[in-house]
Parts: structure tokens; sequence; C-alpha cells
């Protein structure tokens, strides 16, 4: 497939006059910073833009609105559902630019043809606000993987589709997705969700991209650590000591990151999503 572009991208929206286009986190960082440091460009023909795969820091999304103007819409979803459960509307990004926080980190509520359970690892329903795996059914679910009936039998259940997503509904059943149940790092006996950190250090100006993961610790089993690509400008010593104060100030003890490593680009699959596995991989590779 084609490498993204986004200034052909920016161009092909002002020349054709696009109303409607879909964007990962990765495409519409690497667009706003376009369009941030470069001369002025008519987006005024945008009229939504819709984007998933991944989660987007809320001052991301807060900046696309000042700087495009147009409505934005997040989905949440898999392939074996149809690719959408969730919704966060135009009307849900509204209310939380206006301050409703409570909605900060969610990816929206159930279309009208699904229906969201959170549970724990023996298939029991959990209340609100407690976090489990995220369990979807709906007619768009899949039946099957093809030729593969041990991965099937583990992720089409007669309960729904188990997406291997951790998250929780809140009281207003917005769903908020704390991370993929593989990446979840067990330091000192204490589980740790990667999104969790990531959302905290993505609100730094001075960051672009990061990438939490677990590296193994001799004393704590595990511990996580944030690779970080820098905005240009920034000088990566002072940038540490401010992440690292964030950090204290807004996480645990346990879920703060042990080191800051730094990157000019993350692994991506064909999706755009970050490659953790080749993140961490890479990182206990240096540590050796």
């Amino acid at each position: 497939h084609r490498k993204f572009d986004p200034q052909a991208v920016i161009d092909e929206i002002e020349r054709s006059r696009v109303t409607f286009t879909t964007f990962i986190p990765t495409m519409l960082q690497r667009t706003l910073r376009i369009l941030e440091e470069g001369p002025a460009r008519d987006m005024s023909s945008l009229r939504r833009i819709s984007y998933g795969s991944a989660p987007v820091p809320p001052g991301l999304a807060r900046k696309a609105m000042d700087l495009l103007g147009c409505d934005l819409q997040q989905r949440y979803g898999l392939t074996e559902c149809g690719g959408q459960a969730t919704i966060f509307t135009p009307e849900d990004h509204r209310d939380m630019v206006a301050g409703k926080t409570s909605i900060l980190t969610s990816c929206g509520k159930e279309t009208p043809m699904c229906s969201i359970r959170i549970v724990d690892a023996d298939g029991n329903e959990l209340p609100a606000g407690e976090i489990g795996e995220i369990v979807i059914r709906s007619d768009a679910n899949a039946i099957g993987y093809w030729n593969r009936p041990e991965q099937t039998a583990e992720t089409f259940r007669p309960t729904g589709l188990w997406s291997g997503d951790l998250g929780y509904l809140d009281s207003e059943r917005y769903l908020h997705i704390t991370g993929r149940k593989t990446d979840m790092i067990i330091s000192g006996g204490f589980n740790v969700y990667p999104a969790e950190i990531e959302r905290v250090i993505g609100e730094h100006p001075g960051v672009e991209l990061v990438a939490v993961v677990g590296v193994p610790d001799p004393e704590w089993g595990e511990t996580p650590v944030a690779a970080v690509i820098a905005r240009d400008g920034f000088d990566r010593d002072g940038l540490t000591t401010e992440l690292q104060a964030l950090c204290r100030s807004e996480l645990a003890g346990y879920k703060q990151p042990r080191r800051f490593v730094y990157r000019s680009e993350f692994p991506l699959g064909p999706a755009g999503k970050i490659l953790k596995r080749r993140v961490a991989e890479d990182l206990r590779v240096v540590a050796e």
C-alpha cells in the first residue's frame, strides 16, 4: 500500500474540496503538524473527520477541532464485529471541549446494533468503573476464523465476541479503553495499563507520539518504560525532567515509567498501529 503522505492529503482536501475523511491518530497528528508549521491552507470544506484504530489524546482532539473547524467522530470496533461497536459523536466531542472531563478518555457509547459487557476472566459481568475484558454482542459479529478452530473457540463464544481489549463502562455507559490484554504490565503484583500512562504523557506539548511497554525487572517482574517521539525544538534532557514531574503528579508510583527513551519513528502495522511487541523487543535488546 502507498505510504501515508500528509502533505498530499492536505493538497487533495484543498483541491477536491473534500468534506469527509477517515484518519488514525498518527495520520491526524502528522497532518496537524504540517498545518500548524506551514503556510495557511484552505480546509474549510471539511465537515467531519472520523478516527479510530488507537486512542487519541484529548489534547490532540481539541487541537484538531480548533485548527480544522470541523466535527470529529471516534469509532471503536473490530473487523470481527463489523468494524464499529461504539461511537463518540461530534456532540460528545463538543461536550468534552466544553469541560465534561468524565468522557475525556472515552470512545463513546454502543451503536444501536451492538451490546457491550465488561467481564472478568471467568465471564462474570463487572459493575461500572471496574476494568475487565470487553465482550461485544452484535448481529454483525463474524462466526469464526478460517481454519483456526482454537482461536475461534477462544474469541467467538456463546456470550459474544471476546475482544482481547480491556476497558470499563462508566455510569453513563461510555466505554473507556485501557489497553490490549496482551499489553498489560504486571509490576510488583499491580496491574499497569499502558494506555493510562500514554494519555498523561501524550498531553505534554513536547510529545508527538508515545508508546509505553513493559520490560523485565529483577525486583518488580516488569516495569513500564516510555518510548517517545519528541517534537522539534524540545531538548530531550529537559523534556525527560518535565515528563517525570508530570507523571509524578498524575500517576501512582508503580505506574510511573522507570525510563524515558527517544525514537525518531515507531514500527507500525498495516492499520497504522504502533507495534508494541517490536518496541518492547528493541528495548530488551538495548537493556541486555
